[in-house]
């Protein structure tokens, strides 16, 4: 955790534009709204993309076409929408002035609808956005978006709980949280949906521990998926040890691991919520079609059946009628006698 003086350091921004980190995917630029002791809040433009990627492609030549542009920018800010980005100070490498924007014109607020999280600490900001649709962190392996569920822990060794659409459950280390922002969509409008409406009917259940070193005695002999992405990312059977570490056991590897230095943690093969997720709907839509096909079938069938039993009822009259004409037939035949008269004369 950064000291005082660090943050105090940066106080006389506030108002200003400011750049956060000289490149990388946390890189953003932006109005410095307030400055508290181991976080700083920053208004990013929602349709503003600066980031590493950005950076690392400008250089001197356009400097000054990037300083227009934001000029420009800064005398619409009022019209515009804004994110807040939350960084947490302790890896907050380096903060740049644009001076030439600053000069211009000072950050004076944006849309009231935006709500702003202001907690002693860091931690403690995060508390107050439970239950909201959030991305930890601005990029990299370790980008991570889905409803936050909790915060729980100790201070030294705090951790939070993340609902997340391909991992389910998610435990973060928020000592390794840079930055923590509302989620936008690909319209780059935020959103607060509930994680309960995307993917599950109820609250989940999760593990609540005193500190998230306390977590890993939990999840001991379980299968977990340790870190996001990256060359760290691993999973296996995680074993607890006698002397306070952690050994993960996949295939024929053992790894020693300590709790502080691990990003996030979950149960399960990385990606099976989503996996099983998936095959549930596929198990639904094929138990569908099958009870389509059956309906279908026996409409079908009881079309055919009925086809038959009238067909049967049809040829029953016929059959009666022919026999009926065949009897009558014979009955006349029986009937018709030829008789031979003879005429007697009579004698007187």
């Amino acid at each position: 955790m950064p000291d005082k003086g660090y943050s105090s350091h940066f106080t006389p921004l506030k108002g200003r534009v400011v750049t956060v980190y000289r490149g990388g995917p946390e890189s953003k630029t932006g109005y410095l709204v307030d400055v508290q002791s181991d976080y700083l809040i920053l208004a990013v433009e929602s349709n503003n993309n600066n980031n590493g990627e950005n950076n690392n492609q400008n250089n001197q030549n356009n400097q000054n076409n990037q300083n227009n542009q934001n000029n420009q920018n800064n005398q619409n800010n009022n019209q515009q929408e804004y994110t807040l980005v939350y960084y947490h100070l302790a890896h907050v490498k380096s903060i740049t002035e644009d001076t030439m924007s600053n000069s211009a014109q000072t950050f004076t607020g944006f849309n009231e609808e935006l709500e702003l999280y202001r907690g002693k600490t860091f931690a403690g900001t995060l508390s107050l956005m439970k239950t909201k649709y959030v991305q930890v962190n601005q990029g990299g392996p370790e980008k991570k978006a889905g409803q936050l569920l909790d915060v729980l822990g100790s201070f030294e060794s705090a951790y939070i709980v993340l609902l997340t659409e391909d991992d389910g459950i998610i435990y973060i280390n928020t000592d390794h949280v840079k930055s923590v922002s509302e989620y936008q969509n690909n319209n780059g409008n935020q959103t607060n949906q509930s994680a309960n409406e995307l993917f599950v009917s109820q609250e989940p259940e999760y593990m609540k521990s005193k500190s998230f070193n306390d977590l890993f005695a939990h999840l001991s002999h379980k299968w977990v998926s340790i870190n996001n992405g990256g060359p760290e990312a691993v999973e296996g059977v995680l074993v607890q040890s006698l002397n306070g570490t952690f050994t993960l056991v996949q295939n024929n590897q053992v790894l020693r691991l300590q709790p502080r230095h691990v990003k996030t943690i979950c149960v399960g093969a990385k990606g099976a919520f989503k996996q099983n997720d998936n095959n549930q709907n596929d198990e639904k839509k094929e138990e569908n079609g099958e009870a389509e096909a059956a309906k279908s079938t026996e409409e079908r069938t009881g079309s055919r059946t009925d086809d038959r039993s009238r067909g049967r009822r049809t040829g029953s009259r016929t059959d009666n009628r022919s026999r009926g004409r065949r009897t009558s037939s014979r009955s006349s035949a029986s009937g018709e006698k030829v008789i031979k008269t003879k005429n007697y004369r009579w004698k007187a």
